[in-house]
């Protein structure tokens, strides 16, 4: 499509004025990622960092398709990886990010339960995740919000909390020194407090939280949107 073809050119052009990659979001079923390669391809050749929303909903092929033909880095969701075991290892083995989204999932019904979801299957199986809150406005919560999830329904350690942070600051698509530096600060955090047992949001964490959004999906930087299904 000339229009996404467009946009890739649009994002290269703005690359050093805040325009950090480009995602392709939206809905799989009907809108596959194929019709893109072109725009992919240049993406690539341009060095445009790539995500692409895949296995949200749908089949994990949509996994390997965006990583394996397209070229994405991160993917947007990847539930239905848990589906391929062999796709599980391989996008493992390869380094590949997944932007998990908890609520978001729950809301779509991708998962009938927060403990349905992979999410914990994946990190403790070394899979490079991240958490992120997909669309803040639309469920009205937060990247705090999602890490207290976490926290709660996964019973996870502080040091756990510290390597999907860590993770998220190696995943970003900024300048190398800019990664270093975030992942030199998100490293040496010490998390000993994160989530009271009554639910309410702690302080600590939350000024973690939201300092860290540079980091994979949710980005302080502009990511270029494909059309039709949207490359952003």
């Amino acid at each position: 499509m000339q229009q996404n073809i467009d946009t890739v050119n649009l994002a290269y052009k703005y690359r050093d004025r805040g325009v950090i990659g480009i995602d392709l979001a939206g809905d799989e079923l009907h809108y596959p990622a194929a019709p893109h390669a072109e725009a992919f391809a240049l993406a690539r050749q341009l060095e445009i960092p790539i995500t692409i929303h895949a296995g949200e909903g749908e089949k994990a092929e949509n996994i390997r398709e965006a990583v394996f033909d397209h070229g994405a880095t991160r993917i947007g969701h990847g539930v239905a990886l848990q589906q391929d075991t062999e796709l599980l290892k391989r996008v493992r083995d390869r380094g590949t990010v997944f932007e998990i989204c908890l609520t978001s999932n729950l809301q779509t019904c991708s998962v009938p339960s927060f403990q349905a979801h992979p999410f914990k299957k994946f990190l403790d199986e070394k899979v490079r995740v991240t958490l992120n809150s997909d669309d803040p406005a639309i469920s009205n919560i937060t990247l705090t919000n999602e890490f207290e999830v976490a926290a709660r329904e996964y019973k996870l350690s502080p040091a756990q909390i510290r390597e999907l942070l860590v993770t998220a600051a190696n995943a970003a698509f900024v300048e190398p020194p800019r990664r270093k530096d975030l992942v030199a600060v998100h490293g040496c955090l010490k998390l000993d407090q994160f989530l009271p047992t009554d639910g309410s949001t702690n302080a600590a964490l939350a000024a973690v939280t939201s300092n860290s959004r540079i980091c994979a999906g949710d980005s302080l930087y502009s990511r270029a949107q494909l059309q039709t299904r949207s490359l952003t």
